[in-house]
């Protein structure tokens, strides 16, 4: 709630003293961070999260392409295509296509364009 009101410090304390911290609060953080600018510590709160879930890894993703970080964009989906079954979400594709199309990254570019193909996004 407070991160949705541009106070982000105070948005972290609120969230370290939270006795009940679920993915939505998590995903909270890591969004209010990515919007001002803060992509690093919005990264150490993805790393650190016990569960993610395709929201999260869409927030982290899409903080990264709002950036300018195309490169983290598709070094990020990589890991997370290799290491998991990461169910998708329509915006994850969007954001990576676009981190893509940034960088030149055709190869990335052509696996995501096939996935949206067969899921029929």
């Amino acid at each position: 709630m407070y991160s949705k009101y541009g106070s982000v410090d105070l948005a972290r304390r609120m969230f370290v003293e939270s006795l009940n911290k679920n993915v939505v609060c998590w995903t909270s953080l890591i969004s209010r961070y990515c919007r001002n600018g803060l992509v690093v510590e919005a990264r150490d709160v993805f790393d650190s999260m016990p569960e993610q879930n395709d929201v999260s890894c869409s927030a982290m993703i899409s903080g990264y392409v709002k950036n300018d970080c195309f490169n983290e964009a598709v070094e990020l989906f990589s890991e997370l295509k290799s290491s998991c079954n990461l169910t998708f979400n329509v915006s994850l594709p969007v954001s990576v296509l676009n981190a893509c199309a940034a960088i030149g990254a055709f190869k990335e570019g052509k696996w995501i364009h096939d996935i949206v193909h067969e899921n029929g996004f």
